[in-house]
């Protein structure tokens, strides 16, 4: 009787180890099917990006010109105007000054 359930044991063991190892190499597909995927994805998003690349650089390019070119404006010419506007002000307030004198 004793041998009898010696050799059940084992296979029981056996079977629950054959089960766990079936779970294990289920798992490891699993993961490797994973990382594949993964790796699929990384290379289609990098096909991507480097068509998005030459754009953004344009834009970017673009948009820095654009800067440079209102900085252009502001330093030539709105700067100036600014300062002309800043004159006509006072010759307006020494004209009003002279107004109110021979109002009195």
């Amino acid at each position: 009787m004793l041998e009898v359930g010696k050799t059940t044991l084992f296979f029981a063991l056996s079977g629950a180890l054959l089960g766990v190892s079936g779970y294990f190499c289920y798992l490891l597909f699993n993961w490797a099917k994973l990382i594949s995927e993964t790796k699929k994805t990384m290379q289609d998003l990098n096909k991507k990006l480097e068509k998005v690349d030459p754009v953004l650089d344009e834009a970017t390019g673009a948009t820095t010109d654009l800067l440079q070119t209102v900085r252009e404006i502001d330093k030539n010419f709105l700067k100036p105007v600014a300062s002309f506007s800043k004159v006509v002000k006072k010759i307006k307030n020494i004209v009003s000054v002279f107004n109110e004198e021979e109002d009195e």
